[in-house]
């Protein structure tokens, strides 16, 4: 346990100047910026759905704006800039010599991608907040300065919106592992996305990709294709916690069989 820990540590200061950390804040940034703006243009955005709190159709607005298409394409290109970070140095070589378990390097990278995901949502929340308080001084009309924010459906949007792309993170993190080309990780992603949004609309069997979670988890009930729940839980969820328990230990696995010299 401890030498995971040590590996996490050095993984989260090689990406703390990346270009993954700083696309995490800049990129949450611009998109949290986007969506004030649109709400500031259109109040019609936070009064559309009838709701005896208006922060209640404010955030759902909010999260229907990034789950949709930006999510996924987030997480697709946060895992490929950190594993590039080893490709484009050459150290993988270097990282498998050393006298430290390969597992461990394996699965330290990996929860440093989660934790940093965790990390710009938390932070992308405080600025939907803070937008909030700022709206409802623009305008006094949304009620948004006369009602206190859900906390429990804040909290409850952000753990499952962490749930939900943890299948799809497993996924991307080994193809990106396995090819030293940023453009293919990118490519494969971007073409499974695009096809989890082609079928959403045609076919149960999207369920099983775990480039459509996000998707499916944004539509909720309002989607064509009605989830089921296990409690607290939905199928979403569910699928994409296994994509990850599944797909960790086995995506390990496949790279733990190829040498420095058979990646593509």
């Amino acid at each position: 346990m401890k030498e995971l820990y040590r590996c996490i540590q050095a993984e989260a200061l090689k990406a703390k100047n990346s270009y993954a950390f700083w696309l995490a804040w800049v990129g949450t940034s611009f998109v949290a910026l986007a969506l004030f703006i649109i709400v500031l243009l259109d109040n019609n955005q936070i009064t559309h759905v009838a709701e005896a709190n208006p922060w209640r159709s404010y955030v759902q607005f909010y999260y229907s704006g990034t789950n949709f298409m930006l999510l996924p394409l987030f997480i697709i290109i946060i895992a490929s800039l950190v594993t590039f970070i080893e490709h484009r140095n050459g150290m993988w070589k270097h990282l498998y010599v050393l006298n430290v378990s390969r597992w461990h390097l394996y699965v330290s990278k990996f929860i440093v991608i989660v934790l940093l995901f965790a990390a710009a949502h938390t932070y992308f929340v405080l600025l939907m907040l803070i937008s909030g308080v700022a709206t409802g001084i623009i305008r006094p009309s949304s009620g948004l300065l006369s009602h206190f924010p859900d906390f429990v459906q804040i909290g409850t949007r952000a753990f499952k919106t962490v749930f939900s792309v943890l299948g799809l993170l497993a996924v991307q993190y080994w193809i990106s592992i396995r090819f030293r080309s940023f453009i293919v990780p990118l490519g494969v992603g971007v073409i499974g996305f695009v096809m989890a949004t082609l079928m959403v609309e045609q076919s149960h069997w999207v369920l099983y990709m775990p480039y459509a979670h996000p998707l499916l988890y944004a539509q909720g009930a309002d989607g064509p294709i009605k989830l089921s729940h296990w409690g607290p839980i939905s199928e979403v969820e569910l699928y994409s916690l296994l994509y990850c328990v599944v797909f960790v230990p086995l995506g390990y696995w496949l790279t733990r069989r190829m040498t420095v010299e058979g990646q593509a």
